[in-house]
């Protein structure tokens, strides 16, 4: 009885983790995709203090107000730097990809490991329009650490029933 209730509970593992996984990563991949755009609108309207951006949107995203180590790089359409982080690499975007939603690509910096979200849009400049390109990498090291989470508390939860049903059996 022992031996069945382990293979039943390693086949939930099996099927339970790579769903949540993947629910996990759209949710990061939705957040990032959402403090890109929020960063763009602040950028828009001008509002100068977009210091709570990123912690709010993890919050209503993920249920957490811990954010990762973001990076964050304005550029224009030619890839001229204008702020944030100049180590992080411009990506050139096609008028075919001049969208106003949020694309996502992966991104090796150095050693580091990148999730990046790009948007774009024109702004309000002095006379006519600019556009402007924001780009929020997150690590992908953040992510594999909310994995290890993940997986934790999925094998404790495997344990405990598994304990709850030899107690009963016995």
């Amino acid at each position: 009885m022992l031996a069945g209730l382990t293979a039943l509970g390693l086949i939930e593992l099996c099927l339970e983790y790579p769903a949540q996984k993947r629910s996990l990563d759209d949710a990061r991949d939705r957040a990032l995709s959402r403090v890109a755009a929020a960063y763009l609108r602040s950028l828009r309207t001008r509002d100068v203090d977009a210091t709570s951006i990123a912690s709010s949107v993890f919050r209503d995203e993920i249920g957490t107000e811990a954010i990762p180590a973001l990076r964050l790089r304005i550029s224009d359409d030619d890839g001229r730097w204008i702020a944030g982080d100049k180590a992080l690499p411009p990506r050139r975007l096609t008028n075919a990809d001049a969208v106003l939603q949020p694309q996502l690509y992966d991104a090796v910096v150095g050693a580091q490991r990148l999730r990046v979200a790009i948007v774009r849009d024109l702004l309000p400049a002095n006379v006519g329009t600019s556009p402007a390109i924001v780009q929020v990498a997150e690590p992908v090291s953040s992510r594999s650490q909310a994995l290890r989470v993940l997986a934790c508390r999925l094998v404790s939860n495997v344990a405990m029933r598994l304990a709850a049903a030899m107690a009963v059996a016995w």
